[in-house]
């Protein structure tokens, strides 16, 4: 209990801090991927990945490390499909999560500095309910904040899985056309999914899988009426929400200032769930920088600008 209580006070203390590293949202790089865990050793997975999180759209092309085939994987958040294709073959398959940020997650802690492939990195981490802890190395050296690494340890039931993401000549630059569906791939998909939408789930009674329903009100965070994390020590999150909230306050803010500010907090905190172990991130629109002075509240790095977003409330800062 005192781990989880450190742990949520590190999150709110961070989540109006000013320091976030704000990260390219499109880009192309190379990138190795190490999977690790007690059960088996796996071969590490090298590639280019093209990244384009505003239009919701990934791609990594990669060789087999067991025949050497090129073989790539397109992921289509805006169609809801991820299309694996080699050789003129191809398969075809629902996407039932969001498409996850590479940012710093609001509520992450900055752990100090480690050299990545010869690179000097900031570290920050997220930990979250149920053993996962996400790592980002940010590198200082380059002239805008990119990654270097992401690292994500689930540790479960004794069993810890890691997985490494190693990135190097990071740029902004995709070439048009990358996103393209191939042409045999038209029928791979019998019948087009629907773009994934939480809207199927809700509460009081159909939160998705892995996520729940919160019983009672809470006493702050009054508006959490959505999907959250199963497991969420709710009542714990909300007093501490409130206390640094309250501390907020002795800053003597605008009420439109605190308004934001409360909304985009609980947002932050009380994530929506919709079956994935990455938070959804608060929506754009409720960013308070619009109604404080940035003395009061920096910018907010670390926010979702598409329709799969946390939104706390009718709080909107246009």
């Amino acid at each position: 209990m005192i781990k989880q209580l450190l742990i949520a006070s590190l999150l709110i203390a961070a989540v109006y801090a000013q320091g976030y590293p704000t990260l390219p949202l499109t880009f192309t790089a190379q990138v190795e991927i190490t999977v690790t865990s007690g059960m088996m050793p796996m071969p590490s997975v090298s590639g280019t990945m093209y990244y384009d999180f505003p239009n919701q759209l990934q791609k990594v092309v990669s060789k087999d490390p067991f025949f050497g085939q090129t073989m790539t994987t397109l992921d289509r958040y805006d169609m809801g499909n991820e299309y694996s294709y080699a050789s003129g073959q191809c398969q075809c398959k629902q996407i039932t999560e969001p498409m996850q940020p590479m940012s710093v997650l609001p509520g992450s802690v900055n752990v100090g500095q480690e050299n990545v492939n010869g690179v000097e990195c900031d570290m920050w981490q997220f930990e979250m309910i149920g053993g996962i802890t996400i790592t980002n190395y940010v590198n200082t050296e380059s002239a805008t904040p990119v990654l270097a690494r992401t690292n994500i340890t689930i540790n479960s039931q004794g069993q810890v899985i890691v997985t490494i993401f190693d990135f190097s000549n990071v740029n902004g630059t995709i070439p048009s056309g990358t996103f393209a569906v191939p042409s045999y791939c038209a029928n791979a998909c019998p019948v087009p999914p629907p773009p994934p939408s939480p809207a199927s789930f809700s509460c009081p009674n159909n939160p998705p899988p892995q996520c729940s329903c919160l019983t009672s009100q809470l006493n702050f965070c009054t508006q959490v009426n959505y999907p959250v994390a199963a497991g969420l020590d709710a009542q714990m999150v909300d007093d501490l929400v409130s206390t640094t909230y309250n501390n907020f306050m002795l800053t003597n803010p605008p009420a439109a200032c605190a308004a934001s500010v409360k909304s985009f907090m609980c947002a932050s905190l009380f994530p929506l769930c919709v079956n994935g172990i990455v938070p959804v991130l608060p929506c754009a629109s409720m960013c308070p920088s619009c109604n404080c002075t940035p003395g009061q509240f920096g910018s907010c790095p670390s926010v979702n600008g598409t329709s799969i977003c946390t939104q706390y409330g009718n709080q909107s800062c246009n």
